[in-house]
């Protein structure tokens, strides 16, 4: 194949001297001599390792191994951007590919250690590395294509290595399961814990869907896109570190949970959990206090799941449009998982891949936390990103808001007033005591504009409506936002 006198012809990927046969006649668009080429390579660079069996039924019955899973992963790249656009090429003296998408371009070189000299401080060897051609918008990306039969035992190990690439600062990190790469050729989706519906997160969709408008961030939608969709958007979109960023930051915010902040056991029992991965991390350097700090815990997989995710912010941290500090625990020690251990893992994958865009996110295993495997083996600190990068200051005050909203029927009435353009509250007009004159607490408001004494209640606050009203409060609901308007434009 490689002299058949068809190479000379650029228009020509085979023929019926080298590769083709008559009966394949249907099929000839789909048969290519080069790829042919380098699957024969593939096979043939294994040569020195043929071992003798006496049965093919001492032939592991196990499919997923790396190199057929590196082998899927190219097959799954050139389907998405076109066999047009990989090219095989050469870089640091081993085969590589050359990838064109839009207005991006890349280098796909396979097997590259990562150590030291890169400022990675664990080694690990990524199954590839894309390399930036030509522009700066983007980090190279290390991907690792993940096995679920031998990686589900490794995951303190996976988790170290990967947190350690990223946190050179020179690097993205996307780890994709066999699953992931299989979704490709397949149109399953239920083999993973969804963990990107921020609809499903404590402080719901309002908080997530209000930032990423604000920012002009909404032609990126994670939960839409499979983990390996996710990769080519990255690589494809000239805007995609800051398209990222955003949505990392909204979903970091959409894991607290207001509801919580004034309950100093389930605070104790939040701090005790995160302040073990912060010990062993350094994930992030908030000093969280009762009161003062806005926290939240979430269970993608509902009841008895394998994955729990924390996020917390210090209520003035909040007030200045900081990001919230996430962490991801797997629970992977084996006699603890559940039967839905390999969704949860797939899931855990999926979450990190978005979140790594947050300055403040870690994703770690309990075998990991409890053999220490992160304790001093990270850097303490992140690389610092570069001055002059747009930051993610909420602009609007109502998004300033939403997270110490308490309930969904306080969020529709916010979402609804938002909409028709009534002035944002303060975030100190939340979750109020409201005085007589005399200074007596008379009831209790969740939303309240002080000045023309106007009020907002939560349906567990109606029982006090009729002592505001008697000491000239004025109290509004979803149906009447437009007098709302009215009052405070007075």
């Amino acid at each position: 194949m490689e002299n058949c006198s068809c190479k000379d012809d650029p228009q020509k990927d085979g023929c019926y001297h080298c590769l083709y046969a008559y009966r394949q006649s249907r099929q000839i668009g789909s048969i290519s001599r080069k790829a042919a080429i380098r699957m024969l390579k593939s096979i043939l660079s294994g040569k020195g390792n043929i071992t003798k069996i006496r049965t093919i039924g001492e032939i592991s019955a196990n499919p997923i191994f790396d190199s057929e899973l590196e082998q899927e992963f190219m097959e799954a790249v050139r389907l998405k951007a076109g066999s047009a656009n990989v090219k095989d090429s050469m870089r640091n003296g081993k085969h590589c590919y050359y990838i064109a998408l839009g207005d991006t371009n890349w280098e796909i070189e396979p097997q590259v250690l990562l150590d030291a000299e890169q400022g990675v401080k664990v080694p690990s060897k990524p199954d590839f590395i894309f390399w930036p051609v030509k522009e700066d918008s983007h980090l190279p990306v290390a991907v690792f294509t993940d096995g679920f039969t031998y990686h589900q035992d490794i995951a303190a190990e996976d988790t170290l290595k990967r947190e350690a690439i990223r946190r050179s600062g020179n690097f993205r990190v996307w780890s994709l399961s066999y699953d992931d790469v299989q979704s490709v050729f397949t149109s399953d989706s239920g083999y993973l814990t969804e963990t990107l519906h921020a609809s499903e997160m404590p402080s719901g969709n309002a908080i997530y869907s209000g930032i990423v408008k604000s920012k002009h961030a909404d032609r990126l939608c994670p939960e839409k896109l499979s983990p390996f969709d996710q990769l080519m958007f990255y690589l494809e979109e000239p805007n995609a570190e800051m398209l990222f960023r955003v949505h990392a930051y909204a979903y970091g915010l959409s894991l607290l949970d207001r509801s919580s902040m004034t309950n100093k056991l389930v605070y104790e029992s939040w701090n005790e959990k995160t302040g073990r991965v912060k010990e062993q991390t350094h994930y992030t350097g908030i000093d969280y206090v009762f009161p003062g700090t806005i926290f939240g815990s979430w269970m993608p997989g509902k009841k008895n799941g394998d994955l729990m995710i924390y996020s917390g912010i210090l209520k003035e941290g909040m007030k200045q449009g900081g990001s919230a500090a996430v962490c991801a625990v797997l629970r992977d020690d084996k006699d603890k998982r559940s039967d839905r251990f390999e969704k949860e893992w797939n899931g855990f994958l999926q979450f990190s891949n978005i979140m790594q865009f947050s300055p403040e996110y870690i994703g770690v295993s309990t075998t990991g936390l409890e053999d220490d495997s992160y304790l001093n083996n990270l850097p303490m600190n992140f690389v610092q990103q570069e001055e002059g990068e747009p930051t993610l200051q909420m602009e609007d005050g109502w998004d300033k808001v939403f997270p110490f909203l308490l309930g969904e029927e306080a969020k529709v009435f916010a979402n609804a007033a938002k909409e028709a353009g009534v002035p944002a509250p303060s975030d100190e007009d939340i979750g109020c005591d409201v005085e007589d004159s005399s200074g007596e607490v008379i009831g209790t408001a969740e939303i309240i504009w002080p000045a023309q004494k106007a009020a907002y209640l939560s349906p567990e606050q109606l029982e006090d409506k009729e002592k505001l009203i008697s000491s000239g409060w004025k109290i509004f609901d979803e149906n009447t936002i437009d007098e709302l308007k009215k009052t405070l434009e007075e």
